[in-house]
C-alpha cells in the first residue's frame, strides 16, 4: 500500500481466529489448511547499508532500510528451520 492511500477497513475481512485483517486470505488460517506452501528451511541475512542494518528472509526485505547503492553482508544463516521463525512470530511475550 502506497504511503498516500488511506487504510479502509472494508476493503478487508477479519479473522477472529488469528487477529488479522486480509484482503485476500488469513495467512494464519492458509497456513493450517496447507494453502500456503513453505519450504522446510530459508536463508536469513542481516545487511549493513549506509542508512542501517537490515534483515532479509530468502532475499525479501523485513526489516530495516533498504541498503541503497548496496550493502555488506554482516551475518547469514543459510538454513534456518521455517518452523522455529513461524513459532516466534506466534509466540507472544509474557509481561
Amino acid at each position: 500500500m502506497a504511503k498516500s492511500e488511506k487504510w479502509n477497513p472494508e476493503d478487508y475481512k477479519y479473522c477472529e481466529k488469528h487477529d488479522q485483517h486480509y484482503k485476500q486470505y488469513c495467512s494464519g488460517c492458509a497456513l493450517n489448511l496447507g494453502e500456503i506452501e513453505v519450504e522446510e528451511y530459508a536463508r536469513i541475512d542481516i545487511v549493513k547499508g549506509v542508512e542501517g542494518h537490515a534483515i532479509y528472509i530468502n532475499d525479501f526485505r523485513v526489516v530495516g532500510p533498504k541498503p541503497w547503492g548496496g550493502g555488506e553482508y554482516i551475518k547469514s544463516w543459510e538454513k534456518v528451520k521455517v518452523e522455529d521463525i513461524l513459532k516466534a512470530i506466534g509466540k507472544k511475550e509474557s509481561k
